[in-house]
């Protein structure tokens, strides 16, 4: 319950500080992907290791960039089927150039997170304190900084960028669907009252249908969780040996090309 709590009042925090930076651009054109991702990025951040990563005022500097870069090249290595899979009698020596990017990656990832990962270490051998965020349960549970390192550089990943993605889609279809962002509004409006911590999204459903539809139309990811074959089989005309990694598309049954189509204004 005290970790929801801390994920709810930072991730209201982080979309007020957003709101106020949007407000600051009014009547300017702003770049909705690095605002959403350094918003996405500083919550994930905070609740990590309390501290921004990202600063919303240099949101299109060098730093969000190369933040942004780090994230979509290691999302291309893990997300990019390995030649090794198909043939593994030349995992040697084809998976050696892979294993290298992602050893570059790391290494890169570990020089972001090094000194604040050893300052807590430090701080926390000098005076006891109570766990206040992930990083010290990790420390206080006995975590190696390699492990450390790994999971921070996943949630920091998983939690920036299909988020991101989602978020945008939605925008998009909302500024394409006029009757639906002015239902949209009127709901979000009634239910926040000028403060979003007062927000509940079990009361706000044209907000989770909104949501829910435009995911959709537009997953983030393309494929599921990969699935091993138990038995050599035939599916529509395409044979599947024993133990094949199968990775199978979301599908979206019929489908409109449009937010306002497939939701009732």
């Amino acid at each position: 319950m005290k970790a929801i709590k801390l994920r709810n009042e930072v991730s209201a925090t982080k979309v007020m500080e957003m709101g106020d930076y949007l407000r600051g651009k009014e009547g300017k054109v702003v770049r909705l992907r690095d605002i959403v991702f350094a918003t996405l990025a500083n919550s994930m951040s905070n609740m990590m290791v309390s501290t921004d990563i990202v600063d919303l005022e240099r949101v299109c500097g060098d730093g969000n960039k190369s933040l942004m870069g780090f994230i979509k090249a290691m999302l291309t290595i893990v997300g990019t089927p390995s030649v090794g899979d198909l043939f593994p009698t030349l995992d040697g020596l084809l998976g050696f150039w892979e294993r290298r990017k992602a050893t570059k990656l790391h290494q890169e990832f570990k020089s972001l997170w090094g000194e604040v990962i050893e300052e807590r270490r430090e701080a926390k051998c000098a005076r006891e304190e109570p766990s206040k965020d992930l990083l010290d349960a990790l420390i206080d549970n006995g975590f190696c900084n390699d492990d450390i390192h790994a999971l921070l550089m996943e949630m920091l990943a998983a939690g920036t960028s299909t988020t991101c993605a989602a978020i945008e889609w939605l925008m998009a279809e909302l500024v394409k669907n006029q009757g639906v962002l002015h239902k949209l509004r009127h709901e979000i409006e009634s239910m926040v009252d000028g403060d979003i911590k007062n927000a509940s999204l079990c009361h706000m459903p044209y907000l989770q249908a909104c949501l829910k539809e435009a995911l959709r139309l537009h997953p983030p990811t393309l494929f599921g969780i990969p699935r091993r074959a138990l038995e050599t089989c035939t599916v529509n005309d395409y044979f599947v040996p024993k133990d094949s990694v199968i990775l199978i598309k979301l599908g979206t049954g019929e489908r409109h090309n449009d937010l306002g189509r497939t939701l009732k204004v």
